[in-house]
Formats: C-alpha cells, sequence, structure tokens
C-alpha cells in the first residue's frame, strides 16, 4: 500500500512540475497581438457596369452624350430587310475606347443562362492597327448582348479562343425586352486600350447583328454587314470600317 502511495505521489509531482514547465513557457512567449481585418465585399468579378472617366460620357446605354453630338455614323442596313440596320461610331476617351450602336430590329430576346452569342445583340469585330493584312493576336470578337452581357474571343490564328479583358456595356431597349414588339436597342460599349496597344488612334471594326429567335433555345439570325455590304475578309482587318 505504501509503495502504491509512493509512485502515486511521484506522479502527481512529476505532472505539477510539467504543467509549470508549460505555463512558464506560455508566459515567456511574445505574445501575437490580436488583428481582425476589416469586413470588405469583393466585387471585381460581380461588377456588370463600368463608371467612365472621361466626362464627355456616361456608359448607360443612351446616346445623349457629349461624345456622340459630332461624330460620323456608319449607317448599314440588311440587304434584304431594311428593318434589319445598324447605326455605329466611336469615341477615343481618355480611358478607352467607346462605341455606340443604334441598332433596329424586330422582336429583342435575352437569357442570362444562354451565351451572349445566343442572345439579340451586336457582335463586334475590332482589331488594332497591326492586324492589318493579319489579324491573329490583335483580332477580337466582342458579343455584346442587348441584355447587358460582354464576352470577348480573341483570334488566335486559327480560331476566336476566350479572352479575358476589360469591356463593358450598357443598353436600353425599344420597347419590351423578351417580346415581338420590340423595336431594337441602343448599346454604349467601353473598350480598355490594353486591347488595342498603348498607342491607338485607330482602329478597325466590323458589326455583325445577333437576332435570337425566342428567349430560349439556340435559334438564332446572324449577319455580318461588312461581309455582306463590302465583301470583308475574316483575317485581314484592312477589309473592315476604319
Amino acid at each position: 500500500m505504501k509503495r502504491n502511495l509512493k509512485w502515486i505521489l511521484i506522479a502527481i509531482i512529476a505532472v505539477v512540475v510539467a504543467g509549470a514547465a508549460i505555463l512558464a513557457a506560455f508566459l515567456l512567449t511574445p505574445k501575437t497581438p490580436d488583428y481582425t481585418f476589416p469586413s470588405y465585399v469583393d466585387t471585381y468579378e460581380k461588377s456588370k457596369s463600368y463608371t467612365s472617366q472621361d466626362p464627355n460620357i456616361v456608359l448607360d446605354g443612351v446616346l445623349n452624350d457629349a461624345a456622340w453630338n459630332d461624330q460620323r455614323w456608319l449607317d448599314v442596313k440588311h440587304v434584304t430587310d431594311s428593318a434589319l440596320g445598324v447605326k455605329m461610331t466611336s469615341y477615343f476617351g481618355t480611358d478607352g475606347l467607346y462605341m455606340a450602336f443604334d441598332v433596329d430590329d424586330y422582336g429583342v430576346f435575352f437569357d442570362e443562362k444562354r451565351d451572349a452569342a445566343y442572345n439579340s445583340g451586336i457582335q463586334l469585330y475590332i482589331s488594332s492597327m497591326d492586324g492589318a493584312k493579319n489579324i491573329t493576336g490583335c483580332g477580337y470578337e466582342i458579343s455584346l448582348a442587348a441584355g447587358g452581357q460582354v464576352k470577348i474571343k480573341q483570334y488566335t490564328g486559327k480560331q476566336y479562343d476566350l479572352y479575358l479583358g476589360r469591356v463593358y456595356s450598357e443598353s436600353v431597349i425599344k420597347g419590351e425586352l423578351n417580346s415581338d414588339d420590340a423595336k431594337g436597342y441602343t448599346l454604349e460599349a467601353y473598350i480598355d486600350y490594353a486591347l488595342l496597344g498603348e498607342d491607338c488612334k485607330q482602329v478597325f471594326a466590323n458589326a455583325a447583328i445577333v437576332r435570337a429567335m425566342s428567349k430560349s433555345g439556340s435559334e438564332r439570325q446572324w449577319y455580318s454587314f461588312g461581309q455582306n455590304d463590302r465583301g470583308a475578309a475574316w483575317t485581314r482587318a484592312e477589309t473592315w470600317w476604319t
């Protein structure tokens, strides 16, 4: 019995000594100050709009800005259906290239779950001057859906591949969206100069209209104004409009 008490006492002393050592180490270790990061909301990927830094334009889809007042507008129509057409122009802003479109169409359909290329809108083909003879690495297909979607692809030699860049758009429907009674839409787009080179004074551009046939499904009509109006070639931007 005495032997058992002896070993119990030794165990208790060992535990007390170990505890004291741990406590001493804790007290002597420098204490890391508590810090709580301030709460914030990451809006980079969630932002669907852009606030213009140029005083001559507000990116809202309404074509009443000073930037558009004295611009020369290209006015093109569908060869066999004069009710379909687009007027477009450009403005070299202090922070990027702005494009304006006034589209005549009957019926404007949009579904945010559908790829932008299958929603009513404009597919803008644009290139820096370096793409005059060959748009590889210089040319882009920018889908600007009337409902607000934007999708960018870059021509990489044989096809257009998805590209990450700063392009934003806003639109106003002429009538009711997803209705046969809609008469078209106006659209403004902002394109960061980074897509077109630092010394950007001129660009080549061609517009195609995408006509979705309904809110759901993939049935659409696609018409390239440059291809039909002036025989524009896919890979030579010099055949587009300047």
